[in-house]
């Protein structure tokens, strides 16, 4: 679960600096926790 909200918030900096390859390559991280933690995801 941490994992998951820790590369939620990396994936918001990297937003937010629109650094878009690392945006995506920490929502992919952020959705792969997600699915180590039990999250359901749309």
């Amino acid at each position: 679960m941490d994992a998951y909200v820790h590369a939620g918030l990396v994936a918001a900096a990297y937003l937010q600096a629109k650094d878009e390859l690392n945006y995506n390559k920490w929502k992919a991280i952020e959705k792969e926790e997600a699915k180590n933690a039990g999250i359901p995801l749309n």
